[in-house]
């Protein structure tokens, strides 16, 4: 994903993202976070074990300094190679995403990737489906 992100940005004639380990720590975390619990939000919600916490709590746990942003999507059904474009197309058909990808003071990112099964159910039957959660942070440091 991170080739695919930033050919996009080299196109607009921008500086390629790099890979920065809380980013990566962050994006992780929510991708499984919200596969395993069965949500699809920046904001996480509460559970018996955890209170809710904001995009913007997130951040502060993680510790980062300076502006933030974050790219989510989910797909269901495709081989990982088709869900990454599928992941990146929505992206940039969203003027929020788009504006992350595109964003010249963003300089660092991390990319989590999380496959799941899903079994669903119907009158002929019970299947499994593929389902996949991408999460892309996006990091400006502060000066």
């Amino acid at each position: 994903m991170l080739g695919a992100i930033n050919d996009i940005r080299a196109r607009a004639g921008m500086a390629p993202l790099r890979l920065e380990s809380r980013s990566l720590d962050m994006a992780q975390e929510q991708a499984l976070d919200m596969a395993e619990r069965g949500y699809f939000d920046h904001a996480r919600p509460s559970f018996p074990d955890r209170s809710a916490e904001s995009f913007g709590e997130r951040v502060d746990r993680f510790g980062f300094l300076g502006t933030v942003g974050e790219n989510l999507s989910t797909t269901g059904g495709y081989e990982p190679q088709q869900s990454l474009r599928a992941a990146v197309d929505g992206w940039m058909r969203s003027a929020g995403h788009r504006a992350n990808i595109l964003n010249p003071g963003y300089r660092f990112t991390g990319i989590a990737h999380y496959r799941w099964a899903e079994r669903v159910s119907s009158r002929r039957g019970s299947r499994i489906r593929w389902r996949d959660n991408w999460v892309q942070t996006f990091l400006r440091p502060a000066p």
